[in-house]
């Protein structure tokens, strides 16, 4: 649908190609012969688009961290990145998913004949896959010729407030660069164009503002040469911030996965600076420091990569899962407000002293690598 019922309300002359061998799409998705003035019949195939799985471990690792945030119930829009997309292939086990979203793939297949994909918990359009285009195989085409499930839709119709409306809204964004106060650029990389916005802005704002949604921006640590990294202290000219700060909340790499919404410059930079490649990390700390963003007496503890496989998930007595990782330097301001919790008695039994307060050397101590084992729960 795309942007074509408004070029059409708006054009003098409207010529439209028939072609047998398209399928014939739900929803708001026709158009009244009388705006039309000349049939042209086209007898060639619609064109197709499969994509390639990615095998690289680090591309793998983010869509298993995207997958593992998402809950049952949630609407997923999943844009065109193909992190997004193979981030789909770990939700098997998810119920009541579903879909409202600027573009659908083959990727949503598996979901659909697994009964994952059911729209059940919807708000707007409720078991109805709402999308604005298609791109994908001869299978997808099919399975969504006169078929009711499928609402394909305008774009101003997909990216207006119903986004917010939707329950447990999620975002997937891929961008190409990000900076240490948050902003991100997903349309340019070394000075070029490689993309429009498109819908991507409209629809993290409205995941944001969503009942239980969540807004994500992903990417890999390093451009495909591992020469440069991602994760900048600021955006090289070239590089327009496409999403401001404000917008952003949840980042992943393949190193992890930080929450910067409502948090200070310092815990972003330190959060997304562990987020980044090991190799960039002491550099990317330095000139953090030498911009203000960090304090002179701050240290970077964690210079190799994060321990994906000392994360450990339990089941507690009234059966809720909590996962317990290596406490990171984003996590010292929650330490601190951990140790302001605890009793007299607590204090002294954890540091043989007593302690009215910790400072930023003595929270670095109970920070991984240090202090290994150390464990969060998150």
């Amino acid at each position: 649908m795309d942007i074509i019922p408004a070029a059409i309300a708006r054009a003098r002359l409207v010529i439209a190609e028939v072609k047998p061998a398209m399928p014939r799409s739900m929803g708001d998705s026709t158009v009244h012969i009388s705006r039309i003035d000349h049939l042209v019949l086209v007898n060639t195939p619609v064109t197709e688009f499969e994509r390639t799985p990615v095998q690289e471990d680090n591309v793998q690792r983010i869509a298993r961290y995207i997958a593992g945030i998402i809950d049952d119930g949630s609407t997923l829009q999943i844009g065109l990145g193909q992190v997004a997309h193979e981030a789909l292939q770990y939700l098997t086990d998810r119920k009541d998913l579903g879909v409202h979203s600027d573009l659908i793939s083959d990727a949503i297949l598996p979901l659909l004949a697994n009964g994952n994909l059911t729209g059940a918990r919807k708000t707007s359009k409720p078991f109805k896959i709402v999308a604005n285009l298609a791109m994908g195989s001869r299978e997808l085409y099919d399975l969504m010729d006169g078929n009711p499930l499928f609402s394909m839709e305008p774009m101003d119709a997909v990216c207006n407030p119903t986004i917010a409306a939707q329950h447990k809204m999620v975002a997937i964004a891929q961008a190409y660069s990000i900076d240490l106060t948050g902003q991100v650029c997903i349309d340019q990389f070394g000075g070029e164009f490689y993309s429009g916005i498109g819908s991507q802005g409209e629809f993290l704002r409205g995941a944001s503002r969503s009942p239980g949604g969540k807004p994500i921006v992903c990417m890999t640590s390093t451009t495909e040469d591992g020469l440069q990294s991602r994760i900048r202290p600021s955006l090289l000219a070239g590089e327009a911030a496409t999403i401001a700060r404000t917008d952003v909340h949840y980042v992943v790499t393949e190193y992890g996965i930080a929450y910067l919404f409502g948090k200070s410059i310092r815990q972003r930079a330190t959060a997304l600076i562990e987020l980044a490649h090991p190799q960039f990390r002491p550099e990317l700390f330095a000139q953090a420091q030498a911009l203000g963003y960090l304090s002179a007496d701050q240290t970077l503890q964690n210079l190799r990569a994060y321990p994906v496989e000392d994360e450990l998930t339990i089941t507690l007595k009234d059966q809720r899962t909590v996962l317990l990782r290596p406490a990171l330097s984003s996590d010292a301001q929650g330490i601190r407000d951990l140790f302001h919790h605890l009793s007299e008695a607590d204090v002294y039994t954890r540091f043989f002293r007593h302690v009215r307060g910790l400072s930023n050397a003595e929270v670095q101590r109970l920070l991984w690598p240090m202090s290994c084992p150390a464990i969060r729960a998150c």
